[in-house]
């Protein structure tokens, strides 16, 4: 069951590194039906991750969580990029990942995400309990949106909770 496990593991690592490359295995598609393959690559990525979430080694599981990270950066297309980051959201709310993952593709383009995009990422960055990230945050603190205010101090209370001595 192991060997099954930590093959399961190197094929959901491979299957994300390699998704940024799916796009240019499509071009012979139309742009719907190539938008339409990714998503539902996209979504079998979180599919998997969401199954393999308490199987997978640490090493793996925050290299698996940091690829994918890297790959919801580099989507222009909303939905996927929104499975993306939900499936990280969902797998760091369930299992934590003690080494740091650096989060500086999300931090980069938090102030262009909208909607569910932008409550993933501040699930992601307050679930990662990373000081550094506190100001980043307080941003969102006084945004228009009462949703996105909530997540944010849902976020930074994660954070500063975790921080707290005893």
């Amino acid at each position: 069951m192991e060997t099954s496990i930590k093959t399961s593991s190197n094929t959901l690592l491979e299957k994300v590194k390699a998704f940024s490359l799916h796009g240019e295995n499509y071009q012979s598609l139309s742009p719907q039906i190539k938008r339409n393959k990714q998503l539902e690559e996209a979504e079998k990525i979180s599919d998997d991750l969401e199954f393999l979430v308490f199987e997978l080694e640490e090493n793996i599981y925050c290299e698996i969580l940091q690829a994918i990270i890297e790959q919801s950066s580099q989507q222009n297309d909303y939905e996927i990029k929104e499975v993306l980051l939900n499936s990280v959201a969902n797998a760091m709310s369930q299992s934590d990942c003690i080494k740091k993952i650096d989060l500086s593709f999300l931090i980069k383009q938090i102030d262009q995400l909208k909607g569910d995009c932008l409550l993933h990422a501040l699930d992601i960055i307050g679930l990662s309990r990373n000081l550094s990230y506190v100001e980043v945050i307080r941003r969102f603190l006084k945004h228009s949106n009462l949703e996105v205010r909530e997540t944010a101090a849902m976020a930074l209370s994660e954070i500063e909770s975790f921080h707290q001595p005893g």
